[in-house]
């Protein structure tokens, strides 16, 4: 009994242990599974954080990486070696670093989560990140950790601040635009405003202006009249109504004015017309009507509007003006007949006028060659003075008149100015010298094709006046090409003339500086001369002067071309030689006394 009692305990004992070993080995195998599975599920949470898109990043107390995915890596662009046991700060832009720090700072407190936004230093440059980040605690509630799951939201940033702009720059267009509008809304009741008022006075001035004003519609048919219109013509609003208006036109132009009024009407074109109307009282009045055509703004053609404005007054002075002017027309043409005729005159009865005075000089000057005594021969010479005096008075006289009525005009040739120089320096070089001035002459040796005869007065007339007007220094007489012109020059060192005087010079009988009409210093008619002879030569005198320095004469020549050939020298004609028996002198006049004259001279020489 005892015996199967102690192998009872022994069997139980085995039984017991057996059993202690199985669940040993059962729990063995539960744990092996847990074990099995967390590694499962870690495997799998790994592959999850590393296969992500987010960053996800652990961070110890001191701010160093202990942890950083692969999304972290690339978007650091550094190894997870490199990167782990560093501190984050590199990875932070600098401005926002206080910030990041006071975010995990803050996360020791509930809930211990915070969200941030900042810019961190990347391979590809600055980016915007969001981090979700919470604090890893141990069982007392210490931060052993911060961890922090980001994603890149640079291109979310980017559209959310366009989109900000884009708010901002509608906001501020929305706002200009309605201050637009209520400033337009504004305006045009301020347009409105005056556009009323504006219609009221042009309603009150329809109804009072003293010109009549109509309108008519698309086919010639008037609408409308004011006041005025009815006033000036003395028919009623309803009889000019319609085509009711072709009652006060005059029945002798009635016909012109309505084909007229119709095609400007059918063609839409502006009228104008002087027109003839009759009051219901017979009277006649002359009245001016105008009308343009009006356009909607689809620019269809609506009708004209026009005026019609008394002019019966006007008409009548025009009849009178016009008469005025036929009158004026014939006593012009009479007075310029009156002044031809004289000039002609002039012209004509030169040479009967010229050879009595001839003849008186003439005689003078043997008188002069014959009388000894002293007393005489100053009354004499003041005689010969005096004559002189009336012949230059009388040459320039007769010459104006014959320039002014075409008795003279020019007749062009060929010839060398050289010569037409020496002439003029043979007799203007002894009175210059008589006078104590230079007289100097610049040769030239150039044709010219021009009245030689023309020419030489002008010259003349220049070179006379420079003797009048210089007291000291000298002239000169000298020329210059210019083109296909010769421009011929008369300088002086004389008193000059003022800048306002140059054009009145040339002016007949006008004279500087000889208040008291000094004879010796000319009439004042030698450039008057001058001033037309240039113009028959197709040619202008130009003067350039400066007070009390002098002045320049100067006109422009055409040139002979081709030039001929210089002939060879000869004797010139009428000139006697030196030496051998005398010669025949013969006197040739049409004037006896003349002949007379200078017979008894040339028999005293």
């Amino acid at each position: 009994m005892v015996s199967e009692t102690v192998v009872f305990g022994e069997q139980a004992k085995a039984l017991a242990k057996r059993d202690s070993v199985d669940e040993l080995l059962q729990r063995i195998r539960v744990l092996e599974r847990a074990v099995a599975e967390s590694r499962e599920s870690e495997r799998r949470y790994r592959g999850l954080v590393e296969s992500g898109r987010d960053m996800i990043v652990r961070i110890d107390t001191d701010f160093r990486f202990t942890f950083a995915n692969d999304a972290c890596c690339r978007t650091f662009g550094r190894r997870r070696e490199d990167l782990i046991g560093t501190h984050m700060f590199p990875v932070v832009f600098p401005d926002d670093l206080p910030n990041t720090i006071t975010a995990l700072k803050a996360l020791s407190e509930p809930p211990h989560r915070t969200s941030t936004l900042e810019r961190n230093i990347t391979s590809e440059g600055i980016r915007w990140i969001a981090w979700e980040a919470c604090a890893i605690l141990d069982d007392e509630g210490r931060v052993l950790e911060y961890q922090g799951i980001g994603r890149d939201v640079t291109e979310f940033r980017r559209l959310e601040q366009e989109l900000f702009r884009a708010k901002n720059e509608l906001e501020q267009r929305v706002r200009e635009r309605t201050a637009q509008l209520e400033e337009a809304l504004s305006e045009r009741a301020r347009i409105a405003d005056e556009l009323e008022r504006h219609n009221r006075r042009i309603r009150a001035l329809e109804q009072t202006i003293p010109v009549g004003i109509f309108e008519s519609d698309t086919v010639g048919r008037v609408i409308y009249s004011n006041a005025g219109l009815m006033d000036l013509t003395g028919y009623t609003e309803e009889q000019l109504s319609g085509y009711g208006w072709r009652i006060m036109i005059a029945p002798e132009g009635a016909d012109k004015v309505f084909l007229g009024w119709q095609r400007a009407v059918q063609e839409h074109q502006p009228y104008f017309e002087e027109v003839q109307i009759r009051t219901p009282d017979g009277k006649h009045k002359w009245v001016l009507v105008q009308a343009a055509p009006m356009f909607g703004s689809d620019g269809v053609f609506r009708g004209h509007v026009g005026t019609v404005t008394d002019i019966t007054h006007q008409k009548t002075v025009q009849d009178a003006l016009r008469a005025g002017e036929k009158q004026l027309r014939q006593a012009k043409e009479e007075a310029e007949r009156a002044d031809l005729a004289k000039s002609k005159f002039l012209a004509a009865a030169s040479h009967d006028l010229r050879q009595p005075l001839q003849a008186a000089n003439l005689f003078m000057a043997v008188l002069q060659n014959r009388v000894n005594e002293e007393e005489r021969r100053f009354v004499l010479d003041k005689l010969q003075q005096s004559l002189s005096a009336l012949e230059s008075l009388l040459n320039a006289l007769l010459d104006v008149s014959k320039l002014e009525a075409g008795v003279s005009q020019p007749s062009p040739s060929i010839f060398p100015v050289g010569e037409l120089f020496i002439q003029l320096a043979s007799e203007f070089a002894p009175r210059a010298a008589e006078r104590r001035l230079r007289f100097r002459v610049v040769p030239a040796s150039v044709y010219l094709r021009t009245d030689r005869t023309f020419l030489e007065r002008i010259l003349r007339n220049l070179l006379s006046n420079a003797l009048a007007y210089t007291e000291q220094g000298g002239i000169l007489l000298g020329a210059r090409r210019r083109g296909r012109h010769l421009r011929i020059e008369v300088w002086d060192t004389g008193i000059g003339i003022p800048a306002d005087k140059l054009e009145e010079i040339f002016e007949d009988f006008s004279q500087l500086g000889n208040e008291h009409r000094d004879r010796d210093r000319g009439l004042g008619l030698g450039l008057a001369i001058v001033k037309r002879i240039a113009k028959l030569l197709d040619s202008r005198v130009t003067v350039r002067s400066r007070p009390g320095k002098g002045s320049v004469f100067a006109c422009d020549i055409p040139l002979a071309h081709p030039a001929p050939q210089a002939a060879p020298a000869a004797d010139e004609p009428g000139h006697a030689p030196s030496e051998g028996p005398g010669r025949l002198i013969a006197v040739i006049d049409d004037e006896v006394s003349v002949r007379e004259g200078l017979a008894l001279l040339l028999s005293d020489w």
